[in-house]
């Protein structure tokens, strides 16, 4: 319950019968809206066997489960607060939007836990007795005729699962998670139920992994495993700034299997099992700059021609870095628009420098950087 900080249990009161029986509601397939549903019962309701119903193969399969994890202002919700599950497994909400519910989404909803979930094409959504779970997440109320349907939400769970899940984060300690998982019955085409299309928060960081050229925050990829196998990676900063991507859990085969990312900007082919993959960006979207390994294959990368896109300059607490891809700097000069020499640095002074507290008013610097083998470029910053 959020009036206000600090935050609050709300000791709300259901008061009425408790439903019991088949239950269903309208639902719809509009653009970019998703429907509001939740579970109906005064029990647990099984996703999995929700999800499997005939009634609903109008649904897609992939649910998300908003957490109510950051604070409401102006009637603003944060879209960072959705956690996401489906077949392939659940993932959280990450650090942008930091909360009480900081546990990855599971099988099994919770009484009066709601959900939204995308309309493949118009329908109803059916709820059923069969569905339910007693306290103990063990018991199922089932029915005769829905024994084979029980079965098929248990063999879910018993599918051959082997996942990873990378998280992007920055220096604000902001992140946000994806999940990759090799399963039984993915294909390396989008599946409902396995694949669990990425929805923009809005927050300043996105991350995501890219299947036919559309983000995604759950990706389920096929069985039998290829090691030659690649996972392209997404990300979107608002700040150009310093971030890194860790490993952050894994099961399956990837216990013993290695994970690489390749930062193709900068040729660099790292492997997450031994700790986080650090980098400079610039702000903007990027779908290209990165993938998902399973061999440390030596990688033939082209030189490419050395210019301002390879300098990300950016401020923080008072420190204007600038950082170069791929080239060692020797000297560095700041200019004002006026062709006049604020500051300057000059020495071995590798691919980072770092000007403190110039006690400069805001206004547009030129940058001057000489390197050490690729000659001399020029980047405009708005200081």
């Amino acid at each position: 319950h959020t009036s206000g900080l600090p935050r609050v249990i709300y000791p709300a009161e259901f008061i009425g019968v408790p439903n019991n029986g088949t239950i269903t509601v309208n639902t719809y397939a509009v653009g970019n809206r998703w429907n509001l549903l939740g579970n109906p019962y005064p029990s647990a309701l099984d996703i999995h066997s929700f999800l499997l119903d005939p009634a609903n193969s109008h649904l897609d399969r992939t649910v998300k489960l908003w957490t109510h994890n950051t604070p409401i202002a102006n009637n603003i919700y944060n879209a960072s607060d959705y956690a996401t599950y489906n077949f392939t497994g659940g993932v959280g909400t990450g650090t942008a939007a930091p909360g009480f519910n900081s546990n990855l989404p599971t099988r099994f909803l919770a009484s009066g836990q709601g959900f939204v979930i995308d309309g493949v094409s118009n329908g109803m959504a059916t709820f059923r007795n069969s569905h339910r779970v007693s306290g103990n997440n063990t018991n199922f109320f089932r029915l005769t005729q829905t024994n084979q349907l029980i079965e098929s939400a248990d063999a879910i769970e018993l599918q051959e699962k082997n996942r990873f899940w990378l998280t992007m984060s920055n220096h604000h300690n902001v992140s946000k998670e994806l999940l990759v998982g090799y399963i039984q019955q993915a294909t390396n085409e989008f599946d409902s139920g396995y694949d669990g299309k990425f929805t923009a928060s809005g927050y300043g960081l996105e991350f995501y992994s890219i299947l036919n050229q559309e983000p995604f925050v759950i990706q389920g990829r096929q069985l039998p495993f290829d090691l030659n196998d690649t996972v392209a990676i997404g990300y979107q900063a608002v700040q150009a700034g310093s971030y890194s991507i860790q490993l952050n859990q894994y099961d399956g085969f990837f216990i013993q299997q290695s994970i690489f990312i390749e930062d193709k900007l900068t040729g660099v082919l790292h492997p997450l099992h031994e700790g986080p993959y650090t980098f400079v960006t610039e702000a903007g979207r990027f779908d290209q700059r990165f993938v998902i390994r399973y061999q440390n294959e030596t990688l033939s990368v082209d030189v490419p021609e050395f210019n301002e896109s390879y300098v990300v300059v950016f401020k923080q607490d008072e420190r204007l870095s600038i950082h170069t891809l791929g080239a060692s700097m020797q000297k560095v000069v700041l200019y004002d628009m006026s062709g006049r020499t604020l500051f300057q640095r000059q020495g071995e002074l590798g691919r980072e420098v770092v000007f403190d507290s110039l006690g400069i008013a805001q206004q547009a610097l030129l940058i001057e950087i000489t390197t050490t083998d690729r000659g001399v470029i020029y980047k405009k910053y708005i200081y």
